[in-house]
């Protein structure tokens, strides 16, 4: 039997790694509009978490809905709001660097209409919202850990690490809290076999595809796929 420890959440959980190049970059292509298209896409799938360089100056304004309130809404005693409709809070966001640049009104306007939040400046490890960028020219917060609204829940705590001499950017982690189970995969081992080492030749293309194509391979897929995990 085979045993392993799998990280269970109620929702799937799509992690982005990103870098969006500044405005004045011959690679920059209006990355944000891009970002938001494969936002939109998975956040009905499942929820989001952004981790990277954004190169995106927010300073502390808001990610949220300020003063968000659904009788606002309210046109002649009717609630045009649909009736799932999840209030924004206020969430109090700290940030050594005082700028917003044209970038960071992107990332925030992403933040808005996607439902997403900044863990810079939100919690234990970077409770003041430290900077992550040290460059001759000064320094910055341009390197950010973004999430759904609905995972801040999850998060244990986010941390700015200490800069050293690998990088101009601090590295940054994230922490979530999660589900680990162990589980049991019911394979037999008498199905596994052993081979030290295997030398590809002229035939080995068309030993793997017959192999792949075989009845026999296939039905294995098919059960493996069927077994409960």
């Amino acid at each position: 039997m085979t045993y392993t420890c799998v990280l269970f959440i109620i929702y799937d959980l799509y992690l982005c790694a990103v870098y969006i190049p500044p405005v004045n970059s011959t690679h920059y292509e209006n990355d944000y509009t891009q970002l938001e298209k494969e936002i939109s896409t998975y956040s009905n799938k499942g929820q989001i978490a952004l981790i990277g360089d954004f190169n995106s100056r927010t300073s502390s304004h808001p990610d949220f809905i300020e003063n968000d309130d659904p009788d606002l809404f309210n046109i002649h005693s009717q609630n045009i709001l649909p009736q799932n409709y999840d209030v924004d809070q206020f969430l109090k966001r700290n940030n050594q660097d005082k700028i917003l640049n044209a970038q960071g009104n992107n990332l925030l306007e992403l933040c808005l209409s996607s439902r997403l939040r900044i863990l810079n400046g939100r919690y234990i490890g970077d409770s003041l919202g430290y900077f992550t960028c040290f460059t001759p020219n000064g320094l910055s917060t341009v390197d950010y850990a973004i999430v759904s609204k609905s995972l801040l829940t999850s998060v244990i705590y986010f941390k700015t690490n200490e800069i050293n001499y690998l990088s101009d950017h601090a590295q940054i982690e994230i922490f979530l809290k999660c589900n680990i189970s162990e589980k049991q995969y019911l394979f037999p081992e008498d199905k596994w076999k052993t081979m030290k080492s295997y030398k590809w030749n002229d035939n080995s293309k068309n030993i793997l595809i017959q192999t792949l194509s075989s009845e026999n391979f296939i039905n294995e897929i098919i059960n493996c796929e069927s077994k409960e995990i």
